[in-house]
């Protein structure tokens, strides 16, 4: 039987005090996919790259903002004494 054993590095490398964390290279990787999957459905819909250009980057502004806020409502205990934290 075959047992393979899978360890999560939480700081993948340091460089001095600036760590890179494997949750936000799988964001990033994530958010890459998911620009370049938009892309090619959209293409097929509107010819205007531009205007592919404009929906895919308002919609990350629109994921970043609403996740914050989610965020935000869901740790209110943490923002209560200062709400611009």
């Amino acid at each position: 039987m075959l047992h393979v054993t899978l360890i999560m590095y939480p700081i993948l490398f340091s460089i001095g005090s600036f760590h890179i964390f494997s949750f936000s290279i799988f964001l990033i990787l994530s958010w890459v996919v998911f620009s370049f999957v938009l892309w090619k459905s959209l293409r097929k819909v509107i010819s205007d790259e531009q205007q592919i250009f404009d929906l895919m980057f308002y919609s990350t502004l629109v994921s970043i903002v609403s996740s914050r806020l989610t965020f935000v409502v869901f740790h209110f205990q943490l923002f209560a004494d200062t709400p611009l934290k």
